[in-house]
């Protein structure tokens, strides 16, 4: 008897085991997306072999398909509503698509998880080339918007949308080249907005904790390059803004880093008004402006907060650091880099301004053992025309020069000539 029931036992134990390994194999892991997560098994539709125009394709994709968009001109105006990705065949030069209805957004996307890359968007008047509207995650990127002056608002907008990328796009022509509003958690990267009437790139109204890195902002002739109102905690880096009244404008803007930026040929380097407070603002350049710096009732910080590894004339140094000006008119007696006396600037100052432009400090980490050649190249070398693609005009050299580390990248990159080149050997190389 004891030997059965023991055989018993035995058998439910093996079956207990085999279904709890079932229900390991058919239950998802936590996080993970299963086919239920509203996306069905996606397919790729091509315009317009498909359908006859994008809007169609859009209506009858499936989230989470792709639309394919092969070379031409379409004219309509497209509304996104559900999770898809639409991009070109063969990048901007050969696609474009231009408002049917010019007092409508060519692309609105309302909806999560969308991207749309490699298209000319034009001919919006009085509102928005692409705009998203409550949309977060969503990737725009590789884009050239072309606005028309005073008659386009926005070449792309954010409103109350977060967690978005808007990347290598380039916007000119418009009002706003690219605009936030109540728009938080984005990245807006590697994007050229040129001739664009109010600002290169706008934050308003609570976008904060958005990072801007590695734009040009430039030819914003009566307006601004980056323009932050009553909005926090933004990451501004690594950006250039050139030929602006303002390089950098902070209004009603508080608790933001601004590192690493070039500020070069504007009206104003950087203007801050209406309790701009508690900025943390170092390690920028600021060259051939008409004035480098101008506030009103705003209290900053012009260091860095932590003390940082520097290399000056072959030399290590540990210390704060704070920003270059091209009118600094105080000594270095002890050579490690900073002024002596700090930096004016009206209530506020600069304890340590720099001798040389920032990127002369780690020339080590950027494996650059002489001359800072892009500080060298942008500073010293006439912008030459190039253009992005047949569709769009050429315009001056952007100065983000963050991949160029020798006088060999430079000749391959923009191709110079023999006398190009020896131009730049005469100015720092």
């Amino acid at each position: 008897m004891l030997k059965i029931a023991n055989e018993g036992i035995w058998k439910i134990l093996a079956i207990l085991i085999v279904f709890v390994l079932a229900m390991v194999v058919v239950t998802p892991s936590a996080g993970a997306v299963s086919e239920s997560d509203g996306v069905s098994s996606s397919i790729t539709i091509y315009v317009p072999d498909s359908y006859p125009t994008i809007q169609a394709a859009v209506d009858a994709a499936s989230p989470g398909d792709t639309i394919i968009v092969r070379d031409g001109t379409y004219r309509e105006n497209i509304d996104v509503t559900k999770r898809l990705t639409i991009k070109s065949e063969n990048g901007s030069v050969n696609c474009i698509v231009e408002a049917e209805d010019r007092d409508d957004n060519v692309f609105e996307i309302t909806t999560n998880y969308v991207n749309i890359s490699g298209f000319t968007v034009k001919d919006a008047a009085g509102i928005s080339s692409m705009q998203l509207n409550r949309a977060d995650y969503c990737n725009i990127s590789n884009n050239n918007v072309m606005g028309k002056g005073s008659n386009s608002f926005n070449g792309i907008h954010l409103s109350h949308s977060s967690n978005n990328i808007i990347s290598n796009n380039n916007n000119y022509i418009n009002q706003h080249g690219i605009r936030l509003d109540y728009s938080s958690n984005n990245t807006i990267k590697n994007n050229d907005n040129r001739d664009n009437l109010i600002d290169g790139i706008a934050l308003f109204f609570s976008s904060n904790n958005n990072t801007i890195t590695s734009n040009n902002n430039y030819n914003c002739e009566s307006n601004f390059g980056i323009y932050i109102f009553s909005s926090s905690r933004n990451t501004i880096e690594n950006n250039n803004n050139h030929a602006n009244a303002r390089g950098i404008y902070l209004n009603y803007a508080s608790n933001n880093i601004i590192s690493n930026n070039a500020n070069t040929n504007n009206s104003y380097g950087i203007y801050l008004q209406h309790h701009s407070n508690n900025n943390k603002i170092y390690l920028n350049n600021f060259i051939n402006n008409t004035d480098n710096v101008c506030t009103h009732n705003s209290t900053n910080i012009w260091n860095s907060t932590d003390a940082i590894n520097y290399s000056y004339n072959g030399s290590r140094y540990t210390n704060y650091i704070g920003n270059y000006w091209d009118d600094y008119t105080g000594n270095d007696i002890d050579d490690d880099g900073m002024g002596d006396i700090h930096y004016c600037i009206n209530s506020d100052k600069d304890i340590y301004p720099l001798m040389q432009p920032w990127e002369n400090y780690f020339l080590e980490e950027n494996g650059t053992n002489n001359k800072n050649i892009k500080f060298a190249f942008s500073t010293y070398y006439q912008p030459i025309n190039i253009s992005v693609n047949a569709s769009v005009p050429s315009y001056p050299l952007p100065l983000n020069l963050s991949n160029i580390t020798n006088i060999e990248d430079i000749t391959a990159k923009l191709g110079l000539n023999k006398t190009e080149e020896d131009l730049l050997g005469t100015n720092g190389f």
